[in-house]
């Protein structure tokens, strides 16, 4: 918890700080792959904090951790890429349809890359679309 004061700075002017007022950060929400959502085509390791996957098909396998509400910030790194199939990283609703490419549902959002560029899809539409991969 911290202890703070707020001050309003607008087009008016400046105003006074508030009264002390307490902030509570939440706790780190650590998760990792869902096993059950898994194609069997999907290896899980790393104690499912790690995902490989030697099929051209398109997998996708859920994490543990549900967010209803809130920012959230992710971190995410390819040790290994052999130019097919292209990854795809984003979010989903549980009953997002796992074995078609995610975001071409309306219940995920994803970002492809490739080599040659990245792109995000929602109800099967590609936005966003950017050179460089």
């Amino acid at each position: 918890s911290y202890n703070a004061r707020v001050k309003a700075y607008n087009s008016t002017g400046v105003g006074p700080y508030s009264k002390t007022v307490i902030l509570k950060t939440s706790d780190v929400a650590w998760f990792t792959f869902d096993p059950s959502s898994a194609h069997r085509d999907i290896v899980l390791s790393n104690d499912n904090q790690t995902v490989s996957c030697s099929s051209y098909d398109d997998r996708v396998v859920l994490g543990t951790a549900a967010f209803s509400k809130g920012v959230h910030y992710w971190e995410l790194a390819v040790d290994r890429y052999d130019n097919h199939p292209d990854p795809a990283f984003g979010v989903a609703r549980i009953n997002t349809i796992k074995d078609m490419m995610l975001g071409k549902d309306d219940k995920a959002w994803a970002m492809y890359v490739d080599n040659n560029r990245s792109w995000f899809m929602h109800g099967n539409s590609h936005t966003n679309r950017a050179e460089g991969g």
